[in-house]
């Protein structure tokens, strides 16, 4: 386990589905995360659902005792609205991007919240990275990033294949 309010010294990794994590992967990276609704072992964190809606929280409670009877120690948390479920569960939260960290004062009060450590914003530059930085901060260096999230499926609202278009309506 990782003591509290210390850094993993290796990097840590997300994966959609545990057939996509290759056998190195879990020598290299300090961490695998997993969907809460994919989650199995070897890996040891979760990822929750950036939002869930109050029909869902029963079972989401119940995929959390399940992750963790299996072995998860650790969530991969973007919403704050989900930190205190983590913790009552006893897993390890860390900050994800979706918490948008910008600056010193939300940092620590994710930290003080009792996040084990904190995701800087992707949006911030080179400088305000080095300015946040702290044994207590990680970024996103490689892969893909959520382009929205959206509470209802745009496309099937509504009935288009095409809905977001550019200024040439293309």
């Amino acid at each position: 386990l990782q003591a509290p309010g210390t850094r993993a010294e290796k990097p840590t990794a997300r994966f959609a589905s545990p057939e996509r994590i290759p056998a190195e992967a879990y020598t290299y990276f300090a961490h695998l995360y997993l969907p809460l609704d994919r989650y199995a072992p070897p890996a040891d964190g979760v990822v929750l659902p950036a939002v869930i809606f109050d029909s869902e929280r029963a079972a989401v409670r119940k995929a959390l005792r399940e992750a963790v009877m299996q072995g998860a120690t650790h969530a991969l948390v973007g919403n704050v609205g989900h930190l205190s479920l983590c913790l009552a569960h006893g897993l390890t939260v860390h900050g994800d991007y979706g918490w948008n960290v910008t600056n010193p004062a939300a940092r620590d009060w994710f930290l003080e919240q009792g996040a084990c450590d904190v995701t800087l914003s992707f949006e911030l530059n080179g400088a305000q990275i080095r300015d946040l930085t702290t044994e207590r901060t990680g970024m996103i260096v490689y892969g893909r990033l959520p382009f929205m999230i959206f509470r209802n499926c745009l496309k099937k609202t509504h009935h288009k294949d095409e809905i977001l278009t550019d200024r040439k309506e293309k």
